[in-house]
């Protein structure tokens, strides 16, 4: 059972106000957790064992929360669902069968000027992206379903065909283009909480293959803000973060109309300008794209 001295003390903490917030208690260094410290900043000083109390309790929740604390680690069907209805609803996430996009990229250093891309989605996991540049020629990015290819200049591999845990990475983005896709796109689902920017997120991570995805959904909203996705190195895993935002109604489906995309030496920005829902694709979108070429 639980320490009962602990528990008193870390009553007596709220009581008195002097408890420290979780997401600054759970940033502390090793020194500030066994010194003395300042509490939250608004009654007297901690002392070491009072911090060692909070830590204690932390680790109590966390080990007998999901059976015993109202709330605790919501089901992850239970999010996805949220997810589905705040942004239309099943019905017409159903009816969102393809849609092409244009607006604008941004990379960073001698990339960072803006350059115009498309965009041409085909559900359930048809994708190509394609960021426009006469001078050193297109940056395509292309996942057929079944395939994956990155075309780019200044590359070893003009043409570079993706394989392995990459290959699933492509698959997940393709997929996840299409909130319908997002009870099925990965295995082996789990759920827990999280903050970003202050606020609470609910996590749902799993599994596409070799590469491991986190989905992060706004607490409030139920919107999908944050994705983060992995594949193992020699060195660990490499992550690829997309934060998302600008959410506008797309033939009644919220779509993000602006995302950040950042990884361990980089970042890029892409802001939409128009999607046109439910078109008709050129199944050729989605052929092996050509070397890069400048026009």
């Amino acid at each position: 059972g639980p320490a009962r001295n602990r528990v008193e003390t870390v009553k007596e903490l709220i009581n008195e106000d002097r408890h420290v917030p979780l997401r600054d208690f759970v940033r502390w260094s090793k020194s500030q957790y066994y010194g003395n410290n300042s509490g939250n900043g608004r009654k007297s000083k901690l002392e070491g064992y009072e911090c060692y109390a909070q830590g204690w309790s932390l680790v109590w929740f966390l080990r007998t929360g999901a059976g015993k604390a109202r709330g605790w680690q919501k089901p992850w069907g239970e999010i996805l669902d949220k997810y589905l209805q705040a942004v239309g609803g099943a019905d017409r996430v159903a009816k969102l069968t393809s849609y092409t996009a244009k607006g604008t990229y941004s990379g960073y250093g001698p990339e960072g000027f803006p350059r115009p891309v498309e965009i041409y989605a085909k559900a359930p996991n048809q994708r190509a992206v394609i960021v426009r540049d006469k001078e050193a020629g297109d940056n395509t990015t292309v996942f057929s379903g079944t395939a994956a290819w990155v075309s780019a200049p200044f590359r070893p591999l003009a043409v570079m065909e993706l394989h392995g845990a990459e290959l699933d990475s492509a698959r997940a983005d393709a997929e996840l283009m299409f909130p319908g896709n997002i009870k099925g796109a990965l295995t082996n689902m789990r759920s827990s909480t999280d903050f970003i920017n202050d606020r609470t997120v609910l996590a749902v991570q799993g599994n596409k293959g070799a590469a491991l995805v986190t989905l992060y959904f706004d607490e409030e909203t139920g919107l999908l803000t944050r994705t983060v996705r992995s594949t193992p190195s020699p060195v660990g895993r490499l992550p690829v973060q997309m934060d998302y935002s600008d959410f506008r109604d797309v033939a009644g489906v919220k779509l993000p109309f602006k995302w950040r995309m950042t990884w361990l030496d980089g970042r890029s920005n892409f802001e939409l300008t128009e999607v046109q829902p439910n078109v008709a694709i050129d199944a050729t979108r989605y052929n092996r794209p050509g070397p890069p070429k400048p026009y």
